[in-house]
């Protein structure tokens, strides 16, 4: 494999690594975010319970002398919510504006589809999961992104290509191809 190929495939390996940070960092903000409304409704269905006395047992603290909080304190609540978004980090939003155009340095979601000699060929597809792509970067084959430039959130494009001679698979080196890619989102 020359050091041309290595490098394309280590870019494409960085740029999956790159998704699947991006998808675990929502997955932990929307855990977080789960996590501090079960707080929330424990601290709200909690001090009925806990606050209840008998009279045989008058000596022990009610609720609001323990300093637990009341029916409508909502300060437990911001303080959940303060610290969840502290917690999690502020990954880029994607916008899925419908309308909106990719431009040069944008970083996209998109989803893809390689057909050669109009049949899907395998490793040429991201399968639904999308992936998030760099416009500029130069981690796809020639044309790939800039076919993309100009082109809006919710096109779906047919780009054909040709892969470079010295392409690492040999059944695609030197293969003029169609990538059929529909654009998700564009990242803030």
């Amino acid at each position: 494999m020359s050091s041309k190929e290595n490098k394309k495939r280590a870019q494409e390996r960085r740029a999956m690594e790159r998704a699947k940070a991006e998808r675990d960092a929502r997955l932990k903000k929307l855990c977080i975010g789960v996590l501090a409304v079960a707080v929330v409704a424990a601290l709200i269905i909690l001090p009925g319970t806990l606050g209840t006395t008998t009279e045989e047992d008058s000596s022990e603290e009610t609720t609001e002398e323990a300093g637990l909080p009341q029916e409508g304190d909502t300060t437990e609540d911001a303080a959940a919510e303060e610290t969840s978004a502290e917690e999690a980090p502020q990954a880029p939003a994607l916008d899925t504006t419908v309308g909106r155009e990719v431009q040069e340095g944008d970083t996209v979601n998109i989803d893809y589809t390689g057909y050669k000699d109009g049949e899907a060929f395998e490793g040429g597809s991201t399968n639904g999961a999308g992936a998030d792509l760099a416009i500029g970067s130069g981690t796809y084959i020639d044309g790939f992104e800039s076919g993309l430039v100009g082109k809006k959130v919710g096109d779906t494009v047919d780009l054909n290509l040709t892969f470079p001679e010295d392409y690492g698979a040999e059944d695609l080196a030197g293969a003029d191809v169609v990538f059929t890619v529909t654009i998700n989102g564009i990242y803030n």
